[in-house]
């Protein structure tokens, strides 16, 4: 995924850090410049990158010792029916279905962040989420389901 400077402005926004991402100061698109030359120097750290899959094994959901499947089914239709894409509502749309199953949501958490980036853990799942595609992220989980 390539973001560019107006989608930072706009997630820094989102989440609070600046006011407005109509205007940010010369100062801030410096730090931007100089943040994008470390990241893609050879002196940052690669554990830190995270890439998201563009597709998905389902199998995948086997190694999960609680129903994945069933659970999936049902985050898919909250993930679909939000109408607002943000954290809070990823968030809940994540656990609603979570807690009604009775799963834990170590569990939950870690097939997500299988599905979406190939890991057992990562960043905050809403909050990553929330910087992507609705789409694309729906797509993935459907890919976990089939």
């Amino acid at each position: 995924i390539r973001i560019n400077d107006s989608d930072v402005w706009t997630a820094l926004e989102k989440t609070g850090y600046i006011l407005s991402a109509n205007n940010p100061s010369e100062k801030l698109c410096e730090k931007l410049s100089k943040i994008r030359n470390w990241i893609n120097s050879n002196h940052f750290p690669s554990e830190l990158r995270i890439n998201i899959n563009s597709s998905v094994n389902p199998k995948i959901i086997s190694d999960f010792d609680f129903p994945a499947h069933e659970y999936l089914v049902e985050l898919l239709k909250s993930l679909t029916d939000l109408e607002v894409w943000d954290s809070d509502n990823i968030s809940q749309a994540i656990t609603i279905p979570a807690k009604k199953m009775n799963l834990n949501l170590g569990g939950v958490y870690s097939l997500l962040y299988t599905i979406i980036i190939g890991e057992k853990s990562g960043p905050k799942l809403a909050r990553l989420l929330q910087e992507l595609d609705k789409n694309s992220v729906c797509e993935l989980i459907s890919q976990a389901v089939n």
